[in-house]
């Protein structure tokens, strides 16, 4: 009786996961606009830039090539050791009139160093609109268009969204999915509007659009100076203040490749997991018990259990009919998810080694920063 339960509620699951994520791919393309205008209120563009010599060129040329005519670029020389400050010294030279860059002060101990270059090229902007980025995204012509077009049309304060991952190796295969668990499995986007809680709100550090007046009028940076995913409490702090915040589909105005090594891969969003669910761990360890019975176990017993009925010649039982279901429904989650953003549809027959992931990667994160002084990101220690 607990086995067919359990199948039951596995099933179930599988199901629910899959039109949660029709639901919120459905709000995320209703809630988009598209770009009408091609000049209109100022945009700064902010891009913190620390040891970006082989990006920063690129994303730069990007942006130059805007179908947006009033913006400015605004870039920070995050104390790099590479070249980087002689190639914006080069750009700067060619473009005046849309390039400026500043030298960033040493990182305060009680700053983290995205949040502290950022905040210091929030203090020159001049933008009725904030466009903040960074330094490894290239963008495509109507991405400053697309930022305003969002901004407006929906009348908020803070637009954010995923923009083009590129995925190469198989380590960035079985890691940077894991960052769409957001929009496929934990917020559900309608219930923002519903009930305006802050927990509904989200961003992604790589497209973040907001009003100028609205970001300063909550404390802009400072308010999040201490946190690693600054990203999503910098969208916490806009809805706790009464102000809109919108997750909408930007998966075509910009794209990046995040990682280019499974270890890289690794650091960059384990760093970020811990910090995620606010350094608690008893929260930490609740979700992995979780995702170990709710996603990453049931695929595997699954398998298990045809196996075991053709070897015995028996009949499937319900148990095995429910964990297909589930199996089944949970990757056409996914497969949903890499559809409409345009990766790699393969990766979804990969699913149950992504939650397998996961797990690794939430108790590295845990163990990292209690135990293990935290991770080296761009020479730099993050706890």
């Amino acid at each position: 009786m607990i086995s067919v339960f359990f199948g039951y509620v596995e099933a179930g699951l599988g199901v629910f996961f899959f039109l949660f994520c029709i639901t919120n791919t459905l709000w995320m393309r209703a809630h988009s606009k598209k770009p009408e205008k091609t000049s209109g209120p100022k945009v700064s563009v902010l891009v913190p830039a620390r040891n970006e010599e082989d990006y920063i060129g690129k994303c730069l040329d990007s942006l130059l090539n805007q179908t947006y005519e009033n913006y400015d670029i605004l870039v920070l020389n995050d104390n790099s050791e590479d070249k980087t400050l002689e190639i914006l010294r080069e750009y700067r030279r060619n473009h005046p009139q849309k390039i400026k860059y500043y030298d960033g002060l040493p990182l305060p101990s009680d700053w983290q160093g995205k949040c502290y270059a950022m905040h210091q090229l929030v203090s020159h902007a001049d933008g009725e609109y904030l466009l903040f980025t960074d330094a490894d995204t290239i963008h495509f012509p109507d991405s400053i268009a697309v930022a305003v077009a969002n901004l407006e049309g929906n009348n908020a304060d803070l637009i954010s969204g995923y923009i083009h991952q590129t995925i190469g190796t198989l380590g960035e295969k079985l890691t940077v999915p894991l960052m769409y668990m957001l929009t496929n499995f934990i917020l559900l986007m309608p219930l923002d509007k519903i009930f305006h809680n802050p927990m509904f709100a989200a961003a992604i550090g790589q497209y973040i659009a907001v009003r100028a007046s609205s970001f300063k009028a909550i404390g802009g940076y400072e308010t999040v100076k201490k946190m690693t995913t600054e990203d999503m409490y910098l969208a916490r702090k806009f809805k706790t203040a009464g102000y809109k915040t919108l997750f909408v589909d930007v998966h075509h105005v910009a794209t990046c490749r995040m990682y280019n090594s499974y270890k890289a891969a690794i650091n960059g969003i384990g760093k970020n997991i811990f910090d995620f669910f606010e350094k608690r761990t008893i929260v930490l360890f609740v979700i992995f018990f979780a995702v170990l019975i709710f996603m990453a176990f049931p695929p595997y017993l699954g398998l298990f259990q045809v196996i075991a009925h053709i070897v015995l010649g028996t009949r499937i039982d319900s148990l095995t009919i429910c964990l297909i279901l589930h199996t089944v429904f949970i990757f056409l989650t996914w497969l949903l998810l890499f559809i409409t953003q345009k990766l790699p549809r393969h990766i979804a027959f990969m699913y149950p080694l992504l939650f397998v992931n996961l797990m690794f990667m939430a108790v590295h994160s845990w163990y990292k920063s209690v135990f293990g002084g935290g991770y080296e990101w761009k020479g730099r220690s993050i706890k």
